[in-house]
């Protein structure tokens, strides 16, 4: 997606097909699924897909126009990113503003609103992510003890991530899940520290699934299925799990 002269997107129907975004979320609504967006606080993304450029613009100084798309594009859920360039675009610097503005303008709509990084993610020791598994301990003592989801991670959006980017790894379904230790206090109906969505039916055993769904519902964690469904029978094992059969 891209910005116009006039500062608006434009729906590239070469890479959504025909009919662009708003026929794919109608596909989506007819599905029983719901439709969600990612966008970034800033004015640009951190990253874009490989040899595309899309989604290099960001809402960062565009927050009214970009909603009165999402609005038109019936979006159920936004989740938006503190990733990129321009501190906040045009308007707003600072990663509580940001947050509390998209609060604002999302207030009385029905749209989940979820925080990707702005402020909420647990400190780690040594200050890195992860590409693989720490090399002594793996799950124990990487995030600094005592933290919890600070009240404007509640105040400003449904969901927060709490946790680095989950890999489709059993090592990185435990080490995420520790990052929820400390912040229950918070969480209730309607507001969930998030540790990143579900990497179940991809390459996890049946019983890792079977651990990482269960850890995510015991925790009210969101669950946010990360997996081509279309690759799955209704009667399949991963939909019987998705769906509580």
């Amino acid at each position: 997606v891209y910005r116009n002269s006039d500062g608006y997107f434009v729906d590239p129907t070469d890479k959504f097909g025909e009919g662009g975004v708003m026929k794919l979320s109608e596909k989506i609504h007819d599905a029983g699924l719901k439709f969600g967006w990612y966008t970034s606080g800033r004015a640009t993304a951190c990253c874009c897909a490989p040899d595309y450029p899309v989604m290099t613009d960001m809402s960062g100084g565009n927050e009214d126009a970009d909603l009165d798309l999402f609005l038109s594009w019936g979006v159920d859920y936004l989740k938006v990113d503190n990733c990129g360039t321009g501190k906040g675009g045009k308007k707003f610097q600072g990663a509580n503003k940001i947050m509390k503005n998209w609060a604002k303008l999302l207030d009385g709509r029905n749209i989940t609103l979820s925080n990707s990084r702005f402020g909420c993610l647990s400190k780690r020791k040594n200050g890195k992510f992860f590409e693989e598994p720490p090399e002594n301990d793996r799950y124990k003592d990487v995030y600094k003890s005592g933290q919890g989801s600070s009240k404007n991670c509640a105040k400003y959006a449904n969901l927060w991530r709490v946790s680095i980017d989950i890999r489709d790894e059993w090592w990185s379904v435990l080490l995420n899940i520790r990052a929820l230790i400390g912040r229950q206090s918070v969480a209730g109906p309607g507001q969930w520290n998030d540790p990143d969505m579900l990497t179940v039916g991809n390459t996890l055993t049946k019983d890792e699934d079977y651990s990482h769904f269960s850890l995510w519902c015991v925790t009210s964690s969101p669950l946010l299925i990360g997996t081509d469904l279309s690759k799955y029978s209704a009667n399949s094992d991963l939909i019987k799990m998705l769906k509580n059969d």
